[in-house]
């Protein structure tokens, strides 16, 4: 097609869309409707979380000590043990925090 056809083309007043283009057009319109808005960050429980963590390296900062002392008179070949336990322990409480999120999930 040369210019001059397109500049016709341009100029004429019955310019119209191809068929079916309308239908188109509001099917994606529709469909975009459809999708639903994106998920809020949960800035609630991210505070709850950094709380929870804030609480217990604190509590744990200042319950260490002595536990380490009541194990050393009682027990002073158990050091090993005294570890094992206490990373059991760390096991344990990181596992229970990584399945609190899904607690809250489900109610």
């Amino acid at each position: 097609m040369n210019e001059d056809a397109v500049d016709r083309a341009l100029r004429s007043d019955t310019i119209e869309p191809s068929s079916g283009f309308t239908l188109r057009v509001m099917d994606a319109v529709r469909a975009e409707a459809e999708v639903p808005p994106p998920l809020r960050f949960p800035w609630g429980r991210l505070g709850l979380g950094v709380a929870a963590c804030a609480a217990l390296s604190a509590a744990a900062t200042w319950l260490a000590p002595d536990l380490g002392r009541a194990w050393d008179g009682v027990a002073p070949r158990l050091g090993v043990a005294l570890q094992l336990g206490q990373a059991a322990l760390g096991v344990a409480v990181a596992l229970t925090l990584a399945r609190l999120p899904r607690l809250f999930v489900r109610s």
